[in-house]
């Protein structure tokens, strides 16, 4: 029987402590599942937590892609509708995607978007080299992730960017549900000594790691999710009086330094 190790830093397992339904790996600080196994599409699409996905509004993760990157030839890995992938277009990007889910993948061409039905790594092989790869919120999902960061940098040019987002271990306030956050839909959780390690492994170079601020949109997704089961209704989010309770209580928050937000993100390079 192989031996269950950090997925981050290849510690052995039997040094981790148990953190909910995750382990804490000892070395490196992630929390991983015990069983680091995909649900698939298929779970996904069933689910419901995908379901009334607030994906049309550009955010902070986004932002940090353009304010670091410049125009070229980009891949996202996990595109969903194509939300990004049609801003990068407007800002003048070559763009084509990547996507599991069939339904999100006919969604995205009827926009006009190059986008692949595919997993991460299995469909990068065949695709040529890329100025830059985005892949916001997946790495969570995967049960191999050091060798889905391997396939992205392959997939670009030398000195190309990648570009990642993860959620935090140690978030504050804790706005997953349980459900959402645990496995098989969050099979990592991540801290910036994490997400430097495996991306080391990885071979990726000048890596930096950017802790996001807690947002009242954060909030409300979660909000959601939790007054709705996993499912969330559309006409919640017309909900000012919620959106405005959920930014006072942001403020409320950042005033009292207990907000750390939720979301990592990561910019490295593929060594020229």
């Amino acid at each position: 029987m192989t031996e269950l190790r950090c997925p981050a830093c290849d510690l052995a397992a039997s040094s981790a402590v148990g953190a909910g339904a995750h382990l804490a790996c000892a070395g490196c600080g992630l929390l991983f599942a015990a069983k680091m196994r995909e649900p698939g599409a298929e779970w996904y699409r069933s689910s419901g937590i995908y379901a009334g996905e607030d994906e049309g509004v550009l955010d902070a993760r986004h932002a940090a892609f353009f304010g670091h990157v410049a125009p070229g030839r980009l891949l996202d890995a996990g595109c969903g509708r194509g939300t990004f992938l049609r801003a990068a277009r407007e800002r003048g990007f070559e763009v084509r995607g990547i996507e599991q889910q069939t339904d999100l993948v006919t969604q995205a061409r009827g926009e006009g978007l190059d986008v692949l039905a595919g997993t991460i790594p299995d469909s990068l092989s065949a695709l040529a080299e890329f100025d830059a790869v985005t892949v916001f919120d997946v790495l969570e999902h995967l049960a191999d992730p050091l060798g889905a960061l391997e396939a992205l940098l392959a997939a670009l040019r030398p000195g190309g960017s990648l570009v990642l987002s993860v959620p935090r271990a140690d978030r504050h306030p804790p706005v997953f549900d349980p459900v959402v956050d645990a496995p098989p839909h969050h099979l990592t959780l991540w801290c910036p000594a994490a997400l430097r390690i495996i991306l080391e492994r990885a071979g990726a170079a000048e890596i930096q790691v950017i802790a996001l601020p807690l947002t009242a949109r954060d909030l409300f997704l979660h909000h959601l999710w939790r007054r709705h089961g996993r499912g969330a209704l559309t006409q919640d989010r017309r909900d000012g009086l919620t959106r405005r309770w959920l930014r006072l209580r942001v403020a409320l928050l950042r005033g009292f330094s207990r907000a750390r937000g939720h979301t990592l993100v990561a910019i490295a390079r593929r060594p020229s």
